[in-house]
């Protein structure tokens, strides 16, 4: 999640594959205020209290919790691609920081990308996006 130009938070999704039954972990990170030490980072800037917080959570939760399967929309990819800001831009494989071009991701979420002259699939979270954030 990218805010004011500066990243605020990020959605980390994990499978797993389990006795033939498959399901998708989805973890949600979002910064509501730091320590000035980490101005690299953006923020949301809102001191807010405890019950505050989880009510917060609350309605994150809620919203995440009303995408099913029956009611997923049927063109989020070109609905996702169209908000990239990243889209036909190079970005940084790491570890090794291998150059790359973002072109666009496949029905399961995988990126797309230009790499040594051919496309390739790619799944990772190691991946550095120039001039994002």
């Amino acid at each position: 999640m990218v805010y004011k130009n500066k990243k605020i938070g990020g959605i980390l999704v994990e499978s797993v594959n389990s006795d033939g039954k498959f399901f998708v972990v989805i973890g949600v990170g979002i910064n509501l205020k730091l320590d000035a030490l980490e101005a690299h980072w953006g923020d949301l800037n809102l001191t807010i209290n405890e019950k505050e917080r989880l009510k917060f959570i609350k309605f994150v939760f809620k919203r995440l919790s009303k995408i099913k399967e029956d009611n997923f929309l049927s063109n989020w990819k070109a609905s996702w691609e169209k908000k990239c800001f990243h889209m036909n831009q190079e970005i940084l494989i790491l570890p090794d920081e291998k150059k790359a071009v973002f072109l666009c991701i496949d029905t399961s979420g995988r990126m797309i990308i230009q790499l040594d002259g051919e496309k390739r699939a790619f799944s990772s979270s190691e991946v550095k996006i120039r001039n994002a954030y």
